[in-house]
C-alpha cells in the first residue's frame, strides 16, 4: 500500500503569484510595520511557523496569541476578495485534480494533504479548484508549526482513514514543489516528487499531468 501526501501551495494549486504576497501584507498591517518576504529565511516556512519567528524577533504590545489571530483573519479576508474579485486567476496546476481523483480510487493507494498553510486558507484554496476536502484527511499549518511534524500528522489521519489501515505503507510519497518540502521528506524518508521548476530533484514534473505519466514516474501504472 502507498501512502501519498500533496502540498497545495505551486503543487495542486497555482497560487504562488497572489498567496505568498497576500500573506505578506496581512502580516505587514497587524504588526505595522514591513517584514521580511524572503521565506526561504525562515527556519519553518508554515503559515505559524514564519509569524512566530517574526513575533520573536521584535517587541509588541499584544499577545503571541492575538497577533496569530489578527494575522490569520486577515489574510484569510485578503484570500476570499482575492478570489471574490479574480475568479479566474485561481488555477489548479494542471493535472491536480484528475490526478487525486484518479489516486483515491486505487485500493493500493491512501491519499491525504499536507500543507503548512492555514486550515482556512487551505480549505479556500482547494474549494476553488473543485476538490473536496470532506474527501481526504488533511493535516495543516494549524495543526503544527514544522512542516515535517504537519507530514506526520497527515500521515496518520491518512493511514488511520484507510480501508487498509492495518497495512503499514509500502511507500511514503509527498508532492511538492519547494526546497523546503525537499528537506522535510529528507528528514522523514518520503519519497519526494517535484512538482514546476522551483526546485533541482531527480524525480520532476512540470505539472501533474498528463495522469498516464505521472503514474508511469510513480510507478503504479495499472
Amino acid at each position: 500500500m502507498n501512502l501519498v501526501l500533496f502540498d497545495i501551495d505551486g503543487t495542486l494549486v497555482d497560487s504562488v503569484g497572489y498567496e505568498s504576497g497576500l500573506y505578506g501584507d496581512a502580516i505587514d498591517e497587524v504588526l505595522d510595520e514591513t517584514v521580511d518576504r524572503d521565506w526561504s529565511r525562515y527556519r519553518h516556512v508554515t503559515d505559524g511557523g514564519v509569524l512566530d519567528e517574526i513575533i520573536a524577533a521584535r517587541p509588541r504590545s499584544l499577545s503571541a496569541d492575538e497577533i496569530h489571530q489578527r494575522v490569520h483573519d486577515a489574510f484569510i479576508g485578503k484570500l476570499r476578495a482575492h478570489f471574490r474579485n479574480y475568479p479566474d486567476a485561481v488555477r489548479e496546476i494542471s493535472g491536480a485534480v484528475q490526478l487525486v481523483d484518479a489516486l483515491r480510487r486505487r485500493a493500493d493507494c491512501a491519499v491525504g494533504i499536507a500543507t503548512g498553510g492555514w486550515r482556512a486558507a487551505a480549505e479556500l484554496k482547494l474549494a476553488a479548484i473543485g476538490v473536496d476536502t470532506r474527501q481526504l484527511e488533511v493535516a495543516t499549518g494549524s495543526d503544527a508549526r514544522a512542516r515535517a511534524d504537519i507530514m506526520r500528522i497527515a500521515a496518520e489521519r491518512t493511514l488511520a482513514a484507510s480501508p487498509a489501515a492495518e497495512q503499514a505503507p509500502s511507500r511514503r510519497i509527498y508532492f511538492g514543489d519547494r526546497e523546503w518540502d525537499q528537506r522535510a521528506c529528507a528528514e522523514l524518508g518520503f519519497e519526494f516528487v517535484a512538482v514546476g521548476t522551483a526546485v533541482e530533484h531527480p524525480v520532476r514534473l512540470p505539472a501533474l499531468a498528463p495522469l498516464e505519466r505521472v503514474l508511469s514516474t510513480l510507478k503504479l501504472e495499472g
